[in-house]
């Protein structure tokens, strides 16, 4: 008899290790700026638990992360040294190795690689510019600028469009976000004939997103605390605004500034955050026509800079840039709403969160 429950136990045992082992799994790209390291952590797409696996220093205090479209690099900016370092990722295990740290035109305060894989874009929110480099062959960033122009006051982000023609830069001095053609082949930058769009004074916008299927963009402002819907022709790029709603509840009196903005992979919920106030404010999208339908706040850590959405669109992190710690939700698939998991540690001044699924 004991030997059965013996047995039947070490099936149960081994089942339960089959099922662990066979988990679905990301990996999560900390950059803790304070600390000059990039932080890697396995994020467990069925639990929402997070477990740090690497630590990795960088030259400089890293800020904006982005991951080119191969799979198998990552670009940090090391934003007190003006530049930018080029890591080879292995799919595997997410871990990092660093191959080359290219000084760049201005201090890079965002970096986005094109659809195609050609090239790096940065914005520098001190220098008021944009620039473009290509990559080498080896995907590690070239040493000369493609292109560097003149925007408006303190860019703070930027963006292509899914077909890799047109480029978005929100400025937040200069309430306007500007619109570019974008050219593959040399990297150049060519403002359209509406060169930008502009918002109300004093708004700030700030960090943008896209919807995955749709030709509407959202844009969240800094100053302002709000979130603007615009929709923009496929076909000549410009943007047209639509809705425009408060990150803020009704009775808030305090300060606040907005930070990050995410659009789920359904592109059914965006998400924004509130630096002052605390919180994700979470919004549907009404499918028909881009507006957005404020669904409530939920608290988060102090001072919530960046923030991220897992490619399963089951899980949102949100980096405390005050407290230093992660914050893991689970995302209702259905309302929207964020179900708080955990907090983690993380290293001083966290100020990027960016994830991709493991192999």
């Amino acid at each position: 008899m004991r030997s059965s429950i013996l047995s039947a136990l070490s099936i149960i045992c081994l089942i339960g290790s089959l099922i662990q082992t066979h988990a679905g799994n990301s990996h999560v790209y900390v950059s803790a700026g304070n600390d000059n390291r990039i932080l890697l952590y396995q994020l467990n797409t069925e639990t929402g638990d997070l477990t740090e696996k690497g630590s990795y220093a960088a030259e400089g205090g890293p800020g904006p992360l982005a991951f080119h479209p191969g799979g198998k690099h990552l670009y940090a900016a090391l934003r007190t040294i003006k530049s930018v370092a080029t890591y080879e990722l292995n799919p595997a295990d997410g871990s990092l190795k660093q191959k080359t740290v290219t000084p760049v035109v201005n201090n890079p305060v965002y970096l986005a690689i094109d659809r195609t894989g050609q090239h790096l874009l940065m914005a520098s929110y001190n220098g008021d510019q944009a620039a473009t480099y290509r990559l080498n062959s080896d995907l590690t960033v070239s040493s000369n600028a493609s292109t560097v122009i003149a925007t408006g006051k303190n860019p703070h982000s930027l963006l292509t469009d899914p077909s890799n023609k047109f480029v978005y830069i929100p400025n937040c001095g200069s309430d306007q976000v500007q619109q570019y053609t974008f050219d593959v082949k040399t990297g150049a930058l060519n403002p359209l004939r509406l060169a930008a769009v502009t918002t109300p004074t004093n708004d700030g916008p700030r960090h943008l997103t896209m919807h995955p299927s749709k030709p509407w963009i959202f844009v969240v402002n800094e100053k302002g605390s709000t979130v603007t819907s615009y929709e923009y022709s496929p076909e000549h790029g410009s943007m047209k605004a639509m809705d425009r709603q408060t990150t803020l509840p009704a009775d808030f009196t305090g300060k606040n500034t907005t930070a990050d903005i995410h659009v789920t992979p359904d592109g059914k919920f965006v998400y924004a955050s509130n630096r002052g106030h605390d919180s994700l404010a979470a919004y549907a999208v009404d499918q028909a026509n881009g507006k957005l339908k404020p669904l409530g706040h939920t608290a988060t850590e102090k001072t919530p800079r960046e923030f991220e959405i897992d490619p399963s669109g089951d899980f949102l992190i949100a980096a405390g840039q005050a407290s230093h710690q992660l914050a893991v939700y689970r995302i209702n698939r259905d309302t929207g709403a964020l179900q708080p998991l955990k907090t983690y540690p993380t290293g001083k001044g966290p100020a990027w969160v960016l994830i991709r699924k493991g192999n």
